[in-house]
């Protein structure tokens, strides 16, 4: 009797001691979870803290046009030889179709110095993407950039202006910083040049560091750019790309 008491006893201890392992293990591996989830939770709050680039910090008396390219190469054409005689260097956004589609013109504008930066394979609203959807359209726009002008594309504009926690990630995964705009130039909305100029040079987001946008196939664009050049140098302002603002 007394034998199998003690073999209870025994057999009792064993069980609790298998019992505490196990606890101990559950613990373990809960908190690694919830270390993890913190880790990534911490991580998506830091890249959307960062945001898209609306404008850049800094000293200088600087300021940088940005174009969204598309359509006519001839429109792109007269915008860089505006931009060219001005002796001004700006940085374009291209979709990797645009690219593949004008490989001469993409390559005038690196040549000439000018910075280019991506809008994803074609102009979608990427915010609508899964997110290996969102990978495949940077990644194929920026080895396109690679191949037709044998330039990096690290500069991320989403098109339309549109996007989200995801998109921003994402982007960051590609090694790209989305950059967005302070000056909207409203040029898509065809209110005319001189519209288009007074919309640039008299808003109130016009100050150092801002980037102002544009887009190559709207009318009054090309027609209106060396007045909104010259105004701005007027008012003291040094015209760069976004990079060399950054820098």
């Amino acid at each position: 009797m007394e034998e199998k008491d003690g073999g209870r006893v025994i057999l009792w201890y064993r069980l609790r001691g298998l019992g505490l392992i196990c606890l101990c293990f559950a613990v373990f591996f809960v908190g690694a979870y919830a270390v993890d989830q913190r880790s990534m939770s911490a991580g998506s709050r830091a890249v959307v803290a960062e945001g898209p680039v609306c404008a850049v910090d800094t000293r200088r008396q600087a300021v940088s046009l940005t174009f969204e390219v598309a359509g006519d190469p001839e429109a792109v054409g007269r915008v860089r030889e505006t931009l060219d005689a001005c002796g001004v260097r700006a940085t374009f956004f291209v979709t990797g179709e645009w690219a593949e589609q004008y490989p001469d013109c993409i390559r005038e504008l690196a040549a000439s110095g000018h910075e280019i930066g991506c809008l994803g394979k074609k102009r979608e609203d990427m915010t609508e993407l899964s997110a290996a959807s969102i990978r495949s359209s940077i990644l194929g726009a920026q080895k396109t950039v690679r191949t037709q002008a044998g330039v990096e594309a690290t500069l991320f504009r989403p098109p339309y202006g549109r996007y989200d926690e995801q998109l921003l990630w994402e982007a960051r995964r590609c090694g790209c910083q989305t950059v967005l705009w302070s000056v909207d130039s409203l040029d898509w909305k065809h209110y005319g040049a001189d519209a288009m100029l007074r919309t640039v040079t008299e808003s109130g987001s016009l100050q150092k560091g801002a980037v102002l946008r544009f887009h190559t196939d709207a009318v009054d664009t090309a027609e209106g750019l060396e007045a909104v050049i010259g105004r701005l140098q007027e008012q003291g302002y040094e015209l760069a790309t976004v990079s060399e603002l950054a820098g």
